[in-house]
């Protein structure tokens, strides 16, 4: 039973869209009306500046760490804490009361991993840089390397089957992705068009 409220608590944590708050009391704008409409850092700083992006990174940050380490301080195993982030990530994605319209769920993820395992995020933090020297495009650079993240937790015997919800994890991020994906894919690999 507690693993459930634990659950369900992350979920509703992911709903505070630090976003929306801060494009509110920097701009007073609605933040979903702005930019491309998404309610996470990289808009939050499209219409308020770089303040509004750290602001809004710090605080999507926050919730992924804070849910991890109430799973921690409740001495949970480290299959529901990725649960819990699984949980925080998606209530910050698909937040109920902003119909299911949130953010793309990096800062959430990181501020989660900065608690979970600072190692696995060193290495994020690295291979994303060394990406983006090649590639030249940060958030094609970040997801790249995000894909790569469970077979680096995999060499730090973390078992499979926490490779498997690490997986579901970054699955989940790179659905919220798919267009920018998609724009990357079409701008670099289609042929004759």
């Amino acid at each position: 039973m507690a693993f459930l409220a634990y659950l369900v608590f992350c979920y509703i944590l992911g709903w505070a869209m630090t976003g929306y708050f801060v494009v509110r009391f920097l701009a007073n704008k609605d933040i979903r009306l702005q930019g491309s409409g998404n309610i996470g850092a990289l808009n939050s700083g499209r219409v308020t500046g770089v303040k509004g992006f750290i602001l809004t990174s710090l605080g999507d940050s926050l919730k992924g760490g804070v849910a991890v380490g109430i799973g921690l301080s409740l001495e949970f195993p480290q299959w529901v804490l990725l649960f819990g982030l699984i949980s925080v990530v998606a209530g910050h994605i698909w937040p109920l009361p902003f119909g299911f319209r949130g953010g793309k769920g990096v800062a959430t993820f990181m501020g989660g991993l900065l608690v979970y395992n600072q190692l696995g995020l060193l290495f994020l933090v690295v291979i994303t840089g060394l990406l983006y020297l090649l590639l030249r495009e940060f958030t094609i650079a970040g997801l790249v390397a995000l894909s790569v993240w469970p077979v680096f937790e995999l060499f730090q015997e973390s078992g499979w089957n926490l490779l498997i919800i690490k997986l579901v994890l970054i699955l989940i991020i790179l659905w919220a992705h798919r267009v920018n994906i998609k724009q990357y894919y079409e701008k670099h690999f289609r042929v004759g068009e």
